[in-house]
């Protein structure tokens, strides 16, 4: 959820994106240089086990989700951390526990 809090005793919601029923968001990161923030999902065996990024207009506060950033070859977006296998092998589902932009 964005809000406008320019007056601050009166925040007022200006957007909202809805990631899913059984999200637990657990970190939660700004792109400080752009127009991102990637929001985490903290326990698999709750949540979703996953990984969404969504784009916010700076002039507008209007969030989206980015539809782009998804596994390779999934209908979902976001990132599933449900994998059987990685780069560095078959090691199963991992937990992302949170991100940050690196410049």
């Amino acid at each position: 959820m964005s809000l406008d809090v320019s007056d601050p005793a009166h925040p007022k919601e200006v957007s909202r994106v809805k990631l899913g029923e059984k999200l637990n968001a657990h970190w939660v990161a700004f792109d400080e240089g752009g127009n991102r923030i990637v929001v985490a999902d903290s326990d698999g065996a709750v949540g979703d086990n996953r990984l969404w990024m969504v784009n916010i207009d700076r002039a507008t506060g209007k969030l989206e989700i980015d539809t782009r950033f998804r596994n390779e070859g999934s209908d979902q977006p976001g990132f599933s951390f449900e994998l059987k296998e990685w780069p560095h092998g078959a090691t199963g589902p991992a937990t992302s526990h949170g991100s940050v932009f690196v410049p």
